[in-house]
């Protein structure tokens, strides 16, 4: 069986946790939907096989002197197909002033072994995760809930600094509201429930939300007009994955279903990410502590017989898992090789797309796809108008020559000087501007120059502006070599009386006395 979702997170805190009777009471709840009866777990056994008319269950209980570890899988056949088979597995464990941490995990796949396609089967969470989540505090470093959470004006900069936040590890679903109506075209509260332990989702109070988040994230991060965004989990100066957006016109347009079905669809493609990450606990931890705790008891009697016997049991396992995982790589070379053919078909269309686009506002989406520095400063002028970012042709040149090897970086730098600089410096908005130059961008942002070096590389650090001469005193940066392709510069200063950012350089660090 391969694994297609998977949900961890933690119950309580090291202070105030529920009983682990308590959890396990909601766990026989979901359970008895399938089974159709109440299992009392503390009158088990170590281990328990259990079968029923349509399913079986598999109960693990190890009680060890720190904590206490249980697990339970069930197994049934799909309800079209009785060949094909699912099993979800719930692992908890217990230990003192710790938290219950909790892994959810389903996988499917045929009975009888033979490589062959998948069954045509949905993707769809256990009732189980939602059913916890509104018993317990469940959280994954910041609270699961099975309600979106609404996104007001005054909340705007709190979800800002969630979305960058590098301690994040689910990501955020917005859910905008339309430009006419104020309301959202999908249904937020069935989009939280479905993805539960999967994403944090959040829907906009009315259009306003869009239009202040656009002056704190700018417009490539934004979200607006009906439309959705996955912004996945942003660790500072890491060059993350395109944020996927659904467009109104996607949600709407040639297939009326797909917004009242796109829950599902979010589902599926969360799930497939799900997967690869980590849990506290596993069934295959559970299953092998209590492996070593057997042998140890059978060694202090003394009883190498039947320690034999239970690796030999072991091993027959590990090569049945052996097999599986053959199987599992043969179908995935087989889905790459697939995927590599629709990858190169689906980049001709996407170049065909945007040589045709020529309405950066329709596009909705910048694509990070710059070749160079001057790809992404030309990109930016095309988005933001003078009156916020002036780039000056000093500059420019300076990006045309500039070898820097992310120009998207760059890309962002300015946008954070469109967006959040420009806001603190207008007094519309109270920032850290150290901090937030790092979380978005991942440049180092400094709000002085040294004079000295000004009054010696004078050429490098003032430029003329509507007949003045103006000192470059900001700058962000990053990286120290001497080799273009790793170091990075822009230079601006603060236009005050027209609420506008000049820049002045872009290119490889400015002169300094020890270069």
């Amino acid at each position: 069986m391969k694994t297609i979702y998977h949900a961890s997170f933690s119950i309580g805190t090291s202070e105030e946790k529920p009983k682990l009777e308590e959890v396990l009471t909601v766990l026989d709840k979901w359970l008895s939907r399938r089974i159709r009866k109440s299992i009392a777990f503390q009158e088990l056994g170590e281990e328990s096989d259990l079968s029923f008319p349509d399913a079986s269950v598999n109960v693990v209980k190890l009680n060890q002197e720190d904590r206490s570890l249980f697990s339970l899988a069930l197994e049934h056949a799909d309800r079209e197909d009785p060949d094909f088979k699912w099993r979800t597995v719930f692992c908890l464990k217990d230990e003192e002033l710790e938290p219950h941490k909790v892994s959810v995990k389903v996988s499917n796949g045929w009975a009888d072994g033979i490589l062959r396609p998948d069954a045509d089967y949905k993707v769809s969470r256990p009732l189980l995760v939602p059913m916890l989540a509104q018993s317990f505090d469940c959280h994954n470093a910041y609270p699961i809930k099975t309600e979106p959470q609404v996104v007001t004006i005054k909340d705007v900069r709190g979800f800002a600094d969630l979305l960058f936040e590098p301690n994040r590890t689910l990501p955020l679903v917005f859910i905008s509201c339309t430009n006419f109506s104020d309301r959202p075209i999908v249904d937020p509260k069935q989009i939280a429930d479905t993805l539960t332990g999967l994403a944090h989702v959040f829907v906009a109070r009315d259009r306003f939300t869009s239009f202040k988040m656009e002056d704190i994230i700018g417009k490539s991060m934004n979200c607006y007009n009906g439309a959705v965004r996955i912004y996945w989990p942003i660790k500072p100066g890491q060059k993350e994955s395109i944020h996927p957006l659904f467009s109104p016109q996607g949600l709407t347009g040639r297939n009326t279903m797909r917004g009242q079905l796109f829950h599902s669809e979010l589902l599926e493609k969360l799930a497939k990410y799900s997967i690869s990450r980590r849990s506290e606990i596993s069934y295959e931890d559970i299953l092998r502590l209590k492996l070593e705790n057997k042998v140890a008891q059978l060694a202090e009697q003394r009883e190498f017989g039947e320690i034999a016997e239970v690796y030999s049991q072991e091993n027959e396992k590990l090569q049945k898992e052996i097999e599986a995982f053959k199987k599992s790589e043969r179908e995935l070379l087989e889905k790459v090789q697939s995927l590599e053919v629709r990858v190169s078909h689906l980049q001709q269309v996407l170049d065909s797309a945007k040589e045709e686009s020529t309405d950066v506002e329709e596009a909705s989406l910048v694509i990070y796809d710059f070749k160079t520095v001057k790809d992404a400063v030309e990109a930016f002028k095309q988005i933001y108008s003078e009156d916020r970012v002036l780039i000056l042709g000093r500059a420019e040149a300076g990006a045309k020559n500039c070898l820097y090897e992310d120009p998207k970086q760059v890309f962002q730098g300015l946008e954070w000087l469109a967006t959040t600089y420009r806001s603190v410096k207008s007094g519309e908005l109270r920032e850290d501007l150290i901090e937030s130059c790092f979380k978005q961008t991942g440049l180092h942002y400094k709000p002085n120059q040294s004079p000295s070096t000004m009054g010696r590389f004078e050429n490098e650090y003032f430029v003329t502006y509507e007949g003045q001469r103006r000192a470059l005193s900001e700058h962000m940066r990053k990286g120290n070599s001497k080799d273009p392709r790793y170091t990075i510069s822009i230079a601006f200063f603060y236009d005050k009386p027209k609420n506008k950012v000049v820049v002045g350089f872009i290119g490889q660090h400015q002169s300094t006395d020890a270069t």
